[in-house]
């Protein structure tokens, strides 16, 4: 900006903030499903920057740096582990609506687990996005260079 004034950057952190008050605010499938999204994003979008200026990863802005980023993290293993695991929940949570819409070869573990009657998406779901979330964001947080 040539008017002086400084750029303030967007703390990818907040989504997680953000999916914590709108479980609470929408406690349903939606807020739910969403949340997850939130989550899943404020974790990929620190876990990106931290790598980038580690000089792990070079991102391209597109859809494979979900898997790149996963591969730059292969020095930590869990941590890819488990980054995945909750781009698992977000991809079930963003595409998954019917349990007869499975995707090929039955691939979702979450979809294979659930009944007509139970929503693809709920409570448990979402704790379980927000256990890793809030447990691999720190992590992620300390890969960045100081």
């Amino acid at each position: 900006m040539s008017n002086g004034a400084k750029v303030v950057r967007f703390d990818a952190a907040g989504f997680l903030h953000l999916s914590r008050g709108l479980v609470r605010a929408e406690p349903n499938e939606a807020g739910y499903r969403t949340a997850i999204n939130r989550a899943y994003y404020a974790c990929f979008l620190i876990g990106r920057e931290s790598t980038t200026q580690k000089g792990w990863f070079t991102p391209s802005y597109s859809g494979d740096d979900h898997s790149g980023l996963r591969r730059a993290l292969a020095e930590v293993p869990r941590l890819s582990d488990k980054l995945l695991d909750l781009y698992q929940l977000r991809e079930h949570a963003d595409y998954h609506i019917d349990p007869k819409q499975q995707p090929p070869n039955n691939s979702c573990s979450y979809c294979r687990n659930q009944t007509e009657i139970t929503p693809l998406v709920n409570e448990d779901t979402w704790k379980r996005a927000k256990a890793i979330a809030e447990n691999i964001l720190p992590q992620l947080q300390s890969i960045m260079p100081s």
